[in-house]
This record gives C-alpha cells, structure tokens and sequence, in this order.
C-alpha cells in the first residue's frame, strides 16, 4: 500500500503542476480550481479518500474509499451510536428526523438556514495507522442554535472565572493558597505562569475525553452544564448582571454580563432556566446521518459542534472546582497548596511541585465527599501519562525531571528546582515527512509568508527560556524556508527587523539578548541581499 501511496502522490504531483504552469503569472488564482486539477482530483477520488494528516494538516494523507466506509459503519455501530427507528422498528430517513427536529421550540426560536443532519468526518491518524472520527456540523440543522449556544457558554466560562477567583481569594485568606481555575486558554497563558522553581513535573492526558464523557446522571455532562449555569447566574446575580446575548455590527453573536436594567433592541436576555434548556436540547438531540440511516450519540460530545471544546472545558472544570471546594470543606488547606501549579488545557493536564498528584489520579479512590483524594469521575475518564522518565518512590510521591506539555518541553537541571525549557514539537517525531510550509514560487502572495515567518520567531519568546536555545531554532526555521525557495539573506533581515520593533508581554526571554547574538552571527549579511518581495519587506 506504501509503494501504490506514493506513485498517486507522485502523479498527481506531476499532473498539477503541468496543468498550472501557466498560472504563474496571475498569483491569486485557486490551482485546486483549475479543470486540469480538478480532473485529476475525480480520477483520484473513484478510489481514495483525500485529507490532511492529523497532527500534519497540511501533510495530506490517501485512504482507501471502501475501508473508510467500513470503519465508520463500524463506529455508528458500536454501543455510543444506537440506530433511530420508528414505534414500529423501522429505521427512520434523515429527512423524517429532520422534520421532527423542525417542530422542537429551540429550532423555532433559532431557525436553521440548512436542513440537514450532522455527518461523520474522518482524518486518518498515520502515526497510528487509523481513522479519527469527528462529527461535521458545518451547515447542518444545529448550526445556528450550537452559534449561540456557543457565545452564551463564553459568558458562562467567565461568570465562572471570577466564582473561581473570589475562591482563591478566600482559600489564599486561610493558608490555602492554590489554583482554583485549571483551564488555559493557550502556550502563552501556561508560560506566564510558570513558577520560578519546578522539583517535580507530572503530565498527562485525559485518553479519549470527548468520547468516553457520559451524558446523563449524576455526572453526567447535562448535570454539569445544569450546575454551571446555576452558579454563574447565582453568582452575577448577586453583583446585579444578567446574561445578555448581543448581535454585534459585523452579525456576530456575543454574550455579555450587564446591569439587569440593561435594554437594547439587539440584546436578549438570557436567563438560567433557557441556557440550561437549549444546553439540554442540543446534548439530546445529537445525530449523526450515514446514507439513508441516522444514528443518535447517547455518550460521548460530539467533537463537530462550535460549542463541543466547551462542554469539555466545562464538564472537566466542574469536578476541579468541586475537587478544590471538598479540600477546603474538609480542611486540607495542606492539600490545596499542592494545586498551586496544576493547569489543564482541554484534556491535557500538568501539575508541577505536587509530589502526590499520582494519589489524587488514582482510579481505585472511592468517589465520595469525604475522601479528599479523588478529582475526575474516572470510571468514565482514563489518565494516560505523558512524562518522560518517572519515578514514584515508596510513598507514592512522583519524581519526574522531564515533561512535555502543549510545545513546552521542560528539562528540571538542578536540585533547587532550576530549569530549562526549550521547544516540543510532536511532529518531528511522526514517521513520515511533514510538510509545514508552502513553496515561495507557489500561488499565495508571499508578503502572507512573512507573517508566518515571523509569528513563528515570536512564540519561540514563550517556549524556551534562554537566548541560545532561541537563536538556535531560529535558525532552524531559516533553513525550513530556505528549503522552500525563500532567500536567507532575506529571512534574516526580514526576522531582524520584526525583532527590532516587537513588544512582547512577559517573555520568557528578553527580546533584547537574542537580538544580540543574532546580530554578532548575522553580521556579514551583503549589502543589499535579494528580498522576499517589496510588501514582505514593508511589512
């Protein structure tokens, strides 16, 4: 199957860039668009299934057409997706489901512009030889409701934010200082708040998250969102805001906490009882079309929906702040010191200076209110570590000198705690070729290329600690786009100039000492080298 991959790669290779080599001259044509291109594509597309690798978007991967469809009959046939059929035992059509969906008041208050069902969507996983599902809500009959359900959620998660903080004010008051908000919201925020000194590190991943989530019970996902709301609005309430979803000038919905006089002829009130009703109906009402089939998801979130990272962020916020207020119920102010530095990002989790953290993880901790030494409901939920070399003593505490987390790779060097952090890249690591970026003789503008250059120069601030690691992977990123066709002499007045002008907030690394090996190495830059074009340069 290798060889037969790579000669259809190869062809279609050749064949596009036969088929465009007149459309050099006109830089802002679709070559995708081009007849000869998409004649090519329908050849290809009798027998194979085209996407983007996952972890390697831009890498694309060739999938045998039939044995997807079987892997994803097989996956609406497990016990997560039972088959919808009538009172009488007869599968019902798409357009049957859909009709009764049409009559739901939530649907009528929010009329969607597509009838349609949501449908599978599969993105071939190489470095694990199989297939990940996601369900495509793009278009379908859930996308206006899921729009605003969407921005409300955002609200809620603030509302909660500041619960969060008037806790920590509180448990900070009795000696308990901890962290009572796990959720990060990027690479950025997780660096910021990096301690001064780490003696231990555990990472881990919360394996298969958005399938395994149960739906209903007492932890279930709709108690979750029920209790979430009912918090937020209790705790706004009591500063006299209301939930207002708010139509921006550009069409976009945005949820707002404002005075409970507020009015506006574009905002809409929302109270608690409605958000936890629309929350409901959509959890319920999850389907999934397979021809002339439809199955409906009684576990699991679907991953498709705009608001299905939130429902995770959220479910899993829930039993963290629950976990945090049973220590400070039970008094284990001891116990809440050791959340300090613990941070989640979706379902990746990392807890530095916390020895036991392991105890806290255990699956065999009875899930009561007075054992303080359980966080998730893992009956449901698998941990799956991601360190790179622990080792757990006789008491159970956790020592471990190395971890990865989101692109962090953090390397503990001394007792006292110092340590070093440099760039992780799971990609490097994948076995085959990735492609990261596009060609400079391509059909994309290259003044587009420069952004991308240079924001990649930036994050490096927030990944690694010091100037020599920094200059070191920019140099490496030279020589990626070097290999694309770019001018070096080009990239790198181009990175020393971005360099020059940027403020970055709270960096990891002073901008300045890196400017300052740049310059001592690059010093013999020619006069005047090519550059990568006019609006490159300008920009």
């Amino acid at each position: 199957m290798s060889n037969d991959e790579a000669a259809v790669k190869q062809h279609i290779n050749y064949r596009v860039r036969m088929a465009v080599q007149n459309c050099q001259t006109t830089p802002m044509v679709d070559v995708m668009t081009t007849p000869e291109a998409k004649r090519q594509l329908e050849w290809v597309h009798k027998d194979l299934y085209i996407s983007g690798a996952d972890k390697a978007a831009n890498t694309p991967t060739f999938f045998c057409k039939t044995l997807a469809r079987e892997q994803a009959l097989a996956r609406m046939n497990s016990d997560d997706f039972p088959l919808v059929v009538s009172d009488n035992n007869v599968p019902e059509t798409p357009e049957q489901v859909v009709k009764q969906l049409l009559g739901e008041p939530p649907l009528q208050e929010f009329p969607p512009q597509k009838p349609d069902l949501p449908y599978l969507m599969g993105i071939y996983k190489v470095h694990k030889n199989k297939m990940r599902w996601l369900t495509n809500a793009d278009g379908c009959v859930f996308s206006e409701i899921t729009i605003c359900l969407t921005a409300i959620l955002k609200g809620i998660q603030e509302a909660l934010q500041n619960v969060a903080d008037d806790f920590y004010a509180w448990a900070k008051f009795f000696g308990g200082k901890t962290n009572t908000c796990w959720i990060l919201g990027s690479t950025q925020e997780f660096a910021i708040n990096l301690p001064d000194k780490i003696t231990t590190i555990y990472t881990g991943d919360i394996t298969k998250c958005y399938e395994a989530i149960p739906l209903e019970g007492d932890q279930g996902l709709t108690t979750a969102m029920t209790n979430l709301v009912n918090l937020a609005f209790a705790h706004q309430n009591h500063l006299h805001k209301d939930l207002f979803l708010i139509q921006k000038k550009n069409g976009e919905l945005e949820a707002e906490w404002k005075p409970l006089r507020h009015s506006s002829v574009k905002a809409t009130r929302m109270d608690p009882t409605k958000v936890i009703e629309l929350n409901h109906f959509i959890i319920r009402n999850t389907y999934v079309w397979l021809g002339d089939r439809v199955w409906s998801q009684v576990r699991g979130i679907p991953m498709g929906f705009s608001c299905s990272p939130l429902w995770c962020n959220l479910y899993l916020f829930y039993f963290e702040y629950n976990f945090i207020t049973r220590l400070a119920r039970l008094g284990r102010y001891d116990l809440l010191r050791l959340f300090e530095h613990t941070f989640r990002y979706m379902d990746d989790l990392v807890s530095m200076n916390n020895p036991m953290i392991l105890r806290f993880l255990d699956p065999d901790q009875v899930e009561s209110e007075g054992n303080p030494f359980w966080i998730y409901p893992l009956r449901f939920l698998a941990m799956q570590n991601e360190m790179d070399n622990p080792f757990v003593n006789t008491d159970g505490s956790l020592v471990n000198l190395s971890a990865h987390f989101l692109s962090l790779q953090i390397q503990i060097i001394r007792v006292d705690g110092t340590f070093l952090t440099t760039k992780y890249d799971k990609r490097r690591s994948l076995p085959f070729k990735v492609s990261l970026y596009i060609q400079r003789d391509s059909n994309r503008p290259v003044a587009n290329s420069s952004k991308v250059i240079l924001g990649q120069v930036f994050a490096l601030f927030y990944l690694i600690n010091t100037a020599g690691g920094i200059v070191l992977e920019i140099d490496n990123l030279v020589e990626c786009f070097v290999e694309k066709g770019f001018h070096r002499y080009a990239l790198r007045r181009l990175i020393l100039s971005g360099l020059d002008r940027i403020i970055l907030t709270s960096p990891l690394t002073p901008v300045q000492a890196v400017l300052e090996i740049l310059f001592d190495i690059w010093r013999e830059l020619a006069n005047r080298p090519p550059q990568l074009d006019d609006s490159a340069n300008s920009s």
